[in-house]
């Protein structure tokens, strides 16, 4: 969705000093120096072709794109749907702000995140990685490998692996500084990128640090725009429709023909009674496909009333990204190494509305049915009727908001090196995500519908009537909420959009305060080399073990409390799981420069993880590259991949 304002203003200003030219090899090293060379897809020694495509975005491109974050340069990869990027309008409120990856529209919690190679802490209890994190500044390249990968690097590699290369070798100072804004004037987006690299200890060692900060201002409403405004939406047309036409269509003039926000009936002699803002009741005129079970109809005569009436274009958003990463050679062929990533990400979003379709009023009793509305009921011989709301920007009830915060750190150590031709690796990885939620104008359901229940009091007053014989409380959906009526209840008048006292308005508007802490810790260890040689060329191998704890502690307002809120019933709560893994790659040739047989090669993985919330289990991969010549490749490859609970 953030992608619908093609018509934009980008002001751009890049400047780049002492910039390095090699992506690994450190500049001035001895030639036997260590050389850390990442070939995602494979853990064999750089060199071999791997039967699962990876596919590269190289610096070249991510300079040319000017992204505003991560989610700009993946949105270019035909393999990624574009989920959730950080500034768009999200269905679900707890993810507002971040970015996700999603290969092959397989879900997010399917598509593994690696940082120059390492498996990246998750962001939250979904054990997902927010690409926010990662400033745009230092990344060198990345490589996707759109293909399952659990065996070489373990959970979550269902769909593929996206590997962050960072730059190891910036010499000097490089930026961008760039501002967008769109044709509406509106969205704009103001966005500083810097990164600076050293050598020291007579090219020895080598420090690098450099961050991102950008600042999205969004779009409102779809009626700030001309198309918007026209009401664009899916109607689905009845049994009936003219022959030719689809059973769905999306046009514009797209109305609810079951909800207003000041309310309609929709059952009962009194159907399609609708109320305009002031509460005056009107007969609604039903459009085409206002058949039974539809939402929606073409027409004109709800104007305002669409499915997502409040929810944002673009959702308004701030971020900044830091990394900062030194290494140091204590031989020429030991190497060791620390990062540390900080991010911190802030968003507000306007989401779902409450639509209420079942409110039950006593048209006789209540004070607040207008005058005709109670004498056509009591003609009809009709006591209770049934009104549908919902809420939409400037009624008495807003749609649901949110404002999200996350902050996040990750810190890894490690040491490589080299033994003859053998490569190994350890590293550790601790990470942490602190982040709150507070979600805002969200009904507080028993309140509600014991506000609705409006009757007469002393003195010509109007109160909230008893909870017992509450209508709306006293039924078997909502059984388990009767007792959860708030003291103090105010009555809250539902005709019209704007007519509720703001007094029930805050009796019935809840605030779900959620503050979560995610952990992980993460060691692994690599090593890869060549066992022997073959006439084709060597078998290499490549094995390693890793070990990781996630935990999560959830603390959540009205904890345990069921169907307490309209949106987001948290608890509280708290969780820890680890892993055991062990993994083995090898690599086959097996016939090299020859006629129709440039390469071919066998390629193979397993893994043995043990999970403590799952057991054990085992993954692999089976594949082959037949190269024909320069010109022709055909890979094949079969695999096992798992996501753990």
């Amino acid at each position: 969705m953030n992608r619908v304002l093609r018509s934009a203003l980008l002001l751009e200003a890049s400047f780049i000093v002492l910039a390095a030219g090699a992506a690994h090899a450190q500049t001035g090293a001895p030639a036997d120096a260590v050389e850390s060379v990442i070939v995602t897809g494979s853990r064999l020694n750089a060199g071999f072709t791997a039967p699962t495509p990876v596919t590269v975005l190289g610096g070249a491109k991510l300079e040319a794109s000017a992204p505003t974050s991560v989610f700009d340069i993946t949105a270019q990869i035909p393999s990624f749907r574009a989920t959730q990027g950080p500034n768009e309008a999200a269905q679900t409120l707890r993810t507002t702000g971040q970015a996700f990856l999603d290969l092959r529209g397989m879900n997010y919690t399917r598509t593994l995140v690696l940082i120059d190679g390492i498996r990246a802490s998750p962001n939250n209890p979904q054990n997902v990685f927010d690409t926010n994190m990662i400033p745009t500044a230092l990344i060198d390249h990345l490589d996707v490998v759109t293909g399952g990968a659990s065996a070489a690097y373990g959970s979550d590699a269902v769909a593929g692996v996206v590997n962050f290369v960072m730059k190891h070798n910036l010499q000097g100072v490089t930026g961008t500084v760039q501002y967008g804004l769109s044709q509406h004037h509106d969205n704009a987006s103001p966005m500083v990128s810097l990164g600076y690299g050293t050598s020291f200890a007579g090219d020895k060692g080598h420090f690098e640090i450099g961050g991102d900060y950008n600042k999205n201002y969004g779009v409102k409403s779809i009626f700030d725009r001309d198309w918007g405004a026209r009401e664009p939406g899916l109607v689905t047309l009845p049994a009936t429709r003219a022959a030719g036409l689809p059973a769905n269509l999306i046009t514009n003039g797209a109305e609810l023909s079951n909800n207003a926000a000041g309310g309609i009936i929709n059952s009962g002699p009194l159907k399609g009674t609708a109320f305009d803002a002031n509460g005056n009741p009107y007969q609604l005129q039903l459009g085409p496909s206002a058949t039974v079970g539809a939402t929606a109809m073409i027409s004109n005569t709800n104007v305002g009333n669409v499915i997502f009436p409040g929810q944002q274009i673009i959702s308004p958003y701030k971020r900044v990204a830091i990394m900062s990463r030194v290494e140091y050679d204590l031989t020429p062929n030991i190497n060791v190494h620390a990062s540390l990533l900080y991010g911190a990400v802030q968003a507000h979003s306007v989401g779902i509305s409450f639509t209420p379709t079942d409110i039950i009023i006593n048209s006789q009793t209540n004070p607040f049915v207008p005058a005709s509305v109670k004498a056509a009921a009591a003609a009809a011989g009709v006591t209770n009727i049934t009104l549908s709301k919902i809420a939409t920007n400037g009624s008495s009830l807003p749609p649901v908001q949110s404002g999200n915060r996350q902050d996040r750190w990750e810190g890894t150590v490690g040491i490589n090196g080299k033994i003859a031709d053998w490569k190994w690796s350890v590293d550790l990885e601790h990470g942490f995500t602190d982040s709150s939620r507070a979600i805002r104008r969200n009904p507080i359901l028993p309140n509600f519908y014991a506000a609705v229940n409006a009757i007469a009091g002393p003195n010509g007053t109007v109160i909230c009537g008893p909870v017992a014989t509450n209508p709306n409380l006293n039924t078997a959906a909502r059984a388990n909420i009767i007792g959860k009526v708030f003291p103090g209840c105010v009555p809250f008048n539902p005709f019209g959009a704007k007519n509720a006292s703001q007094e029930s308005v805050d009796y019935i508007e809840g605030v779900s305060n959620i503050a979560e802490m995610v952990k992980q810790d993460f060691v692994t260890a690599n090593l890869s080399g060549d066992l022997f040689d073959l006439p084709a060329g060597p078998v290499s191998v490549a094995v390693g073990a890793e070990y990781r704890k996630n935990s999560v502690d959830s603390v959540a307002a009205y904890n345990s409390t069921p169907f307490l809120l309209f949106n987001e019933n948290a608890i509280s709560y708290n969780a820890t799981a680890n892993s055991k893994e062990l993994y083995g790659e090898a690599g086959v040739p097996l016939i090299k420069d020859m006629p129709f047989f440039k390469e071919l090669s066998l390629n193979s993985a397993v893994r043995r993880t043990d999970y403590s919330t799952s057991g054990a289990v085992t993954t692999w991969k089976l594949g082959g590259v037949w190269e024909v010549d320069d010109n022709f490749r055909f890979r094949l490859s079969r695999s096992r991949d798992i996501r753990a609970p």
